[in-house]
């Protein structure tokens, strides 16, 4: 029976946000988020993905 859990805790695909035409954010279960731009996605553990965040918004701000 664990081995069942732990089979669909990996199968966890979470739409995290999705803006049409553009891309999406989304968390799968191998705790990766991967953001989809067009026909690039980058695979990024959420740390990562954290400080991307952070890097577009001071892009933004200036």
């Amino acid at each position: 029976m664990r081995e069942a859990e732990t089979m669909m805790d990996t199968e966890i695909d979470v739409v995290l946000a999705d803006y049409p035409g553009l891309g999406r954010v989304r968390m799968c279960g191998c705790n990766t988020v991967h953001l989809s731009l067009g026909p690039m996605t980058l695979s990024l553990a959420p740390e990562a993905f954290a400080q991307t965040a952070i890097l577009v918004r001071k892009a933004m701000e200036q």
